[in-house]
């Protein structure tokens, strides 16, 4: 009998290659991560407004798709905020 071994490669990058890393989104608000659980969960700083960001993903982070709470986004003026408050739909 002869067996086949199937040779998987992973280009998936670990943990310690992410905690640390520096990413800008669009409105060039940095961000630090800062704990890695897995390539949808991780937790960011915000250097810029010195607040942490729960729960993104690597993909958007990479991409500069998170948008900080405390980023000029309506016109270039307003923001949304933190708070028990919630933005009008």
């Amino acid at each position: 009998m002869c067996f086949q071994r199937k040779i998987v490669i992973c280009n998936s990058k670990t943990e310690k290659e992410y905690i640390g890393k520096i990413y800008e989104n669009k409105y060039g608000t940095l961000f630090k991560i800062v704990s890695y659980t897995n390539y949808q969960n991780v937790d960011c700083l915000d250097i810029t407004h010195n607040i942490i960001l729960k729960n993104v993903g690597v993909g958007n982070l990479v991409k500069g798709h998170i948008i900080s709470p405390l980023d000029k986004s309506l016109y270039n003026v307003g923001y949304i905020g933190i708070g028990k408050y919630r933005q009008k739909r």
